[in-house]
């Protein structure tokens, strides 16, 4: 099932089983694996793994919250009811899943996360997204997009496609696809938000953990390639969009500055140029004010003990 929240799959698709699965602990620290996925939070009923599908998944819609009772029989939570756990973490009696916070990537921090977490405890608040979306990723989708393109429904229905290759486990995968596209509005796929888009502040980033579905981005690359075959650029062949690049907040953020000191879009309207270059500009040339002040502290000092 396609879900960016486990990054170890290219394809936007839960891991294959297979054999090593069960046998202990993923040493990798991936999400390439069912094991290695479950670690990182795929958690459905009291098991790792979705329900087989049966025929019994397409009567559960109608069952009402006294009748789900997760690990009571193998029936009891159906595939439809575990994807859209998987994808928002709402369970079928309307609670949330413990722990998730939304249905979107978040930033791993890796061996840097003590450091992220000690600065988050000093400055009192959390990191930003490191990684925002490009601003040519935003024109075009502004200028360019169809505005069924930024539809979570329009985009249910068009982005994912098969990848073209003969499995023998293809009829169960489109027999997912088909309860996928039965109960869900795309809204994990794309947030609702995309859609207004256009008229949104062009100096507000988008971060990265927002950006939709990898199936959307392959599909948004693909209509771009058309376009440009349509009507070639006589200056450049076509080129990928790059979907994300260094956000200044994480600079600001780094540097101990206020929300906004450099990145608030209030300071650059009516300015000319590549903001996002001009904001990482100023967070590389200015002075980190903590250092500051302890250089001041340490020079004062030295004067006391030297005039006394």
């Amino acid at each position: 099932m396609t879900n960016e929240r486990y990054e170890g799959s290219d394809g936007g698709f839960l891991p294959t089983p297979t054999a090593r699965d069960m046998k202990g602990h993923n040493q990798r620290r991936n999400q390439d694996c069912l094991e290695g996925a479950a670690a990182f939070g795929m958690r459905v009923g009291n098991g790792t793994l979705m329900p087989t599908p049966t025929a019994f998944d397409g009567h559960t819609e109608n069952m009402t919250s006294s009748m789900w009772h997760p690990g009571c029989n193998g029936r009891a939570l159906s595939l439809s009811a575990a994807m859209r756990m998987t994808m928002t973490g709402r369970c079928p009696d309307g609670s949330q899943l413990a722990g998730f916070s939304s249905p979107r990537r978040t930033v791993d921090w890796g061996r840097f996360t003590p450091a992220v977490r000690r600065w988050e405890a000093i400055t009192g608040r959390a990191a930003p997204c490191p990684t925002e979306m490009t601003g040519a990723l935003r024109r075009w989708l502004c200028d360019k997009a169809e505005p069924e393109w930024l539809d979570p429904t329009w985009l249910k229905d068009h982005a994912p496609q098969s990848d073209g290759a003969c499995r023998i486990d293809q009829p169960m995968r489109e027999h997912v696809m088909a309860v996928w596209r039965a109960h869900s509005d795309g809204l994990d796929l794309i947030a609702a938000s995309w859609r207004r888009l256009p008229e949104a502040d062009p100096d507000v980033p988008v971060p990265s953990t927002a950006l939709p579905a990898k199936c959307v981005t392959d599909y948004w690359d693909d209509m771009r390639r058309r376009q440009w075959r349509l009507n070639p650029d006589a200056k450049c062949a076509y080129r990928p969009l790059t979907l994300a690049h260094l956000s200044p907040s994480l600079s600001e953020w780094m540097m101990g500055l206020p929300a906004g000191w450099v990145t608030d879009p209030a300071i650059w309207r009516n300015v000319g140029g590549n903001h996002r270059n001009m904001q990482l500009k100023l967070c590389g040339n200015g002075v980190v004010p903590d250092q500051a002040a302890a250089a001041i502290r340490w020079a004062l000092e030295v004067r006391r003990r030297l005039s006394a």
